[in-house]
């Protein structure tokens, strides 16, 4: 999901830099950052389950905050 990550999916595809610049210039440059919307809403999606439970559990279980 991170630039890096798309220029190294996209190196993998076509024949390197070249390929890279071309596709940087035809779609400019918020295509390296395609997917991130549902990335972080994925991880959104864990977290807002994810920490009442662990909270929950800490409650349930005596265990204080750090």
């Amino acid at each position: 999901v991170m630039p890096v990550d798309t220029i190294k999916s996209q190196m993998m595809l076509g024949s390197g830099w070249k390929d890279v610049f071309a596709t940087l210039r035809r779609n400019g440059p918020f295509y390296l950052y395609r997917g991130l919307a549902p990335a972080c809403a994925g991880q959104g999606l864990i977290m807002v389950l994810q920490m009442p439970l662990i909270e929950e559990f800490r409650r349930l279980l005596g265990i204080k905050a750090i």
